[in-house]
């Protein structure tokens, strides 16, 4: 089986569930912003993009089914001592949802299209909460960290809370980006400012309980999020809109040839 096939169906169908109230994915507009203000890092993007497309080329039966990647997870919680200072119950239930998505555990998998049945897969990824920090010293994968920052939060919580991103996939909470209007982005790998890479969303929709909810949106935005962070464009390519026109009247929609 072929992990990109499958992932990809996977990141299509959870678009579908994950952002159709007011609260969107940020990613497209802050890797552009990344590009502009760093253009070296296009350079790593198109590196990594053609090595890709070569390894899906020399690899046609992809990797052996039993095989599982575990990736360590640290999550930064950036409060000011209200209800956005979420509970390890609810990181837990995040984790849970992203790990439900990823090995085809959901149990909303039964609205996938019919054509697409056939290829539904367990990805063989698992996401576990880090027990040990760079220090090596024993954690339970969360951090507590107070600003008020929280309020418009962004980029600049990331300074003194980031784990080296070569041994953690770093997340962060707060209670509203600074970005209205955004439920959460991420960066495609080698795209984000220095120390900068990983994943933030709003605590709103961040795991199914506390100040969450167990709605579609909720549960599939930080999976959402994770398949940029794999190097995942939406469907239609990198930007947010998943329209019909054709401006150009070619008779194919505009963003059918952007991805």
């Amino acid at each position: 089986m072929c992990f990109r096939r499958y992932f990809f169906l996977f990141f299509s169908a959870g678009l579908l569930f994950s952002f159709s109230q007011k609260k969107t994915c940020g990613t497209s507009f802050f890797v552009q912003q990344s590009l502009k203000k760093f253009p070296e890092k296009q350079m790593v993007l198109d590196q990594l993009n053609s090595f890709t497309k070569e390894f899906i080329e020399l690899n046609k039966l992809c990797r052996v089914s039993d095989t599982t990647y575990i990736i360590p997870v640290v999550v930064h919680v950036i409060h000011n001592y209200g209800s956005e200072r979420i509970s390890k119950n609810q990181v837990l239930s995040c984790m849970q949802s992203i790990n439900n998505d990823f090995n085809a555990l959901n149990d909303d998998i039964v609205e996938v299209v019919d054509s697409f049945t056939n290829i539904i897969s367990d990805m063989g990824i698992e996401f576990r909460l880090a027990q040990l920090d760079s220090e090596g010293n024993c954690t339970d994968g969360i951090t507590y960290h107070q600003s008020i920052l929280t309020y418009e939060g962004g980029e600049n919580v990331k300074d003194d809370t980031y784990w080296d991103n070569d041994m953690y996939m770093n997340v962060w909470v707060v209670a509203d980006l600074a970005s209205e209007g955004t439920a959460a982005y991420a960066y495609y790998p080698g795209s984000a400012p220095d120390n900068h890479e990983g994943i933030i969303c709003d605590d709103d929709y961040f795991g199914t309980i506390g100040t969450a909810n167990n709605g579609n949106w909720s549960r599939h935005t930080m999976p959402h999020e994770v398949g940029h962070y794999f190097n995942l464009a939406h469907p239609w390519g990198s930007n947010n809109g998943p329209g019909d026109e054709d401006e150009d009247e070619d008779g194919i929609p505009d963003n059918c040839m952007i991805d």
